[in-house]
Order: structure tokens, then sequence, then C-alpha cells
């Protein structure tokens, strides 16, 4: 999936917390801001892991201070996938806050149940 398709899911996200009213809520609007941030970064990253894969340089040589040498997965690839996984916590807390405001809403407040006759 590119990054166009990710944003425009991450514009209905917004969309339908302005629905809700919930845009104005600072939690979800850092949340969501972060999450746009960590897309950004996952394009970033992708394109680089695009020239990492057609260079062949996957696997990198480092050299240690006693002179060892040690082979280990490009840098770029750990960081895509930390953000990666970031980027799908994230989502989850837009999710679970978006979900608790839709639970608020369609719960109703005991007392006002009471002085209005109900049960």
């Amino acid at each position: 999936m590119d990054l166009l398709e990710l944003e425009k899911r991450a514009e209905s996200i917004r969309l339908e917390a302005e629905a809700s009213g919930l845009d104005e809520d600072m939690s979800f609007s850092t949340t969501y801001d972060r999450y746009l941030k960590q897309l950004k970064i996952l394009k970033a990253l992708g394109e680089k892991i695009d020239d990492i894969i057609e260079t062949d340089d996957i696997l990198l040589q480092r050299e240690y201070i006693k002179g060892q040498e040690n082979t280990i997965v490009h840098p770029a690839i750990r960081e895509y996938n930390n953000t990666a996984a970031g980027a799908n916590r994230t989502l989850q807390t837009l999710r679970k806050i978006m979900a608790e405001r839709k639970e608020k809403a369609g719960a109703k407040d005991p007392l006002l149940n009471i002085l209005n006759g109900g049960d």
C-alpha cells in the first residue's frame, strides 16, 4: 500500500473524528499528528530501503573496537520495522480513543435517565 492510500485512510479517520467532535480533543489530535509523521517517516525509509535492495546492501560489515568484523542488517531496515510497529500502535490508540468516545456518546447518564422518568 502506498503513502497516498495510507494518507486517504488517515484522512477518513480524521473526518470520522471531526463528525463526532473528537478532532478538538487534545489526546486525539496529538496522536493523529504523530501518526501522520510516522507515515511520512515510513515513506522516506521505504524509499531508502528500495535503494538498498536494488544495490544489494541489505547486509553490512561493521568493524568493532578490537578489529573484529560482524555482519549486520542495514540500520534503515530496522528503523523501518520499528517505525511501522510504532505506527500500528499509534493507529490502535486512535481507534481506542474513537471507540471510547462512541461508547461514552452511547451511554446514558443514569441520573439524567431518572430525572427524565426512566428506570
